[in-house]
């Protein structure tokens, strides 16, 4: 395994350059190396002459989004039925000699606190929905911008890396996660790539300022390194991730990521996303072990409708299982959130996924996407089979500031945990 990383790594190195590709819906877009956590530009944004009006004329963020969500589960007497109401509120500032800042509050309110689990409020004869109350910044960092390729950052910031398989800011739970520390990118050190360190002291997830994981405090770094070659990219990277807290999820990851799209010369865009990662114990976790991670995903696009099918391995020695602490826990392994910790003796997940995207026709709504799944999930390690999930989802751009969505996905449980179904209604804007 050792040396098929070496391989990669150094076809990394030596490949071509070639700007990347990008499917055009979000849900479908090839990983990619993030940009650094910005707002929009601030309008009319050139340096100003002094620090004080880069301070003062600076620009309002708003955003709120209402999500009414239920949960049924067969291991539980009753129902979660969560309504609960996201709103953020920023302000960043010009620029001055290349410096920029900014500021976000956020609040998480539950509207019906008594009718869902959220993992602080005792209602523990309900399924979990993580959404509990909570107010706090969620960022507030100083930026700096050099005219040749060259950026740093320091403060509280939400941050997300390639397909957001490692690290991300979570983005479905109501509290996003975001990372207390340092980022540097730069695109001058090697030759048609851009490299992004980071140095992370904590990480607040969507536990709150109330729950007693909502700080993950550690001695963390990032390296991520993204390079172009002809028809995509390759994404190389290591995660030292110690924590003081939880010790069991400190890990060392190293891996690489090649993402793009192949030239076949007919009326389809055939793309391809392949993934191979190792991961050992790391300081203070008191488990010692060595597992891999492997995925393979095919996908196929043509006028709005896109195709894709995938093999996903998290592997386990039988009691530790490949794990990614920071990751969208949402985003992988189905809707249901069934598979948010990988079970003792890993996960092997086939999947399909097809979407298609339909013309409104009207100027006051956007296309209607829609998408739906299939996931068959097994024990890498031994011969269980956990289940099978599907899922349905739409959405869509109303009066141009309003994003409206709804997903229902239900989960048939074999050998593992017991059977839900997830039900959830979006409304989101922001100005």
């Amino acid at each position: 395994m050792v040396r098929l990383f070496l391989i990669l790594w150094a076809f990394l190195l030596i490949a071509p350059n070639h700007s990347y590709a990008q499917d055009y819906y979000n849900n479908y877009s090839v990983p990619q190396f993030r940009e650094m956590p910005q707002r929009s530009p601030v309008r009319g944004d050139f340096p100003r002459k002094s620090a004080r009006s880069a301070l003062t004329e600076g620009q309002v963020f708003f955003s709120t989004r209402f999500r009414f969500e239920n949960l049924k589960n067969s291991g539980y007497r009753n129902d979660s039925t969560a309504s609960t109401l996201r709103t953020t509120l920023g302000y960043e500032t010009k620029k001055y000699k290349g410096f920029s800042g900014f500021i976000e509050v956020e609040n998480i309110a539950n509207l019906a606190k008594d009718t869902f689990y959220d993992g602080q409020n005792g209602e523990t004869a309900r399924p979990l929905i993580a959404d509990p109350d909570s107010t706090e910044i969620n960022q507030a960092y100083l930026h700096f911008k050099a005219h040749k390729g060259l950026e740093a950052q320091l403060g509280r910031f939400e941050i997300t890396l390639g397909n957001e398989r490692f690290i991300s800011n979570n983005p479905w739970r109501q509290n996003h996660q975001s990372f207390d520390g340092f980022l540097f990118k730069s695109d001058m050190l090697l030759k048609n790539s851009e490299v992004l360190y980071g140095y992370l002291v904590n990480v607040n997830t969507f536990d709150g300022n109330h729950g007693s994981n909502g700080d993950m405090k550690g001695d963390n770094h990032l390296l991520n390194i993204l390079h172009n070659y002809k028809g995509g990219t390759a994404t190389g990277y290591a995660y030292l991730l110690d924590f003081n807290n939880q010790t069991s999820l400190s890990t060392q990851t190293l891996g690489i990521n090649f993402s793009g799209t192949a030239d076949t010369y007919t009326l389809f865009d055939v793309g391809y996303d392949i993934e191979f990662a190792m991961q050992s114990d790391y300081g203070s976790n008191p488990n010692g072990y060595d597992v891999n991670y492997f995925k393979l995903e095919p996908n196929l696009s043509y006028k709005g409708f896109d195709l894709k099918a995938g093999l996903e391995i998290l592997e386990s020695d039988g009691v530790n299982a490949f794990i990614t602490p920071l990751a969208n826990t949402h985003k992988f392994n189905g809707f249901t959130d069934q598979f948010v910790s990988t079970p003792a003796n890993g996960l092997q997940t086939w999947y399909l996924e097809a979407g298609m995207a339909f013309k409104s026709g009207h100027k006051s709504f956007g296309d209607l996407y829609t998408k739906t799944a299939f996931y068959s999930f097994q024990a890498e390690n031994g011969n269980d089979n956990y289940g099978s999930e599907w899922s349905i989802q739409f959405s869509q751009k109303v009066f141009d500031d309003y994003d409206v969505g709804f997903l229902y996905a239900s989960f048939d449980a074999e050998d593992y945990t017991t059977n839900a179904q997830k039900a959830a209604l979006m409304v989101q804007t922001k100005f």
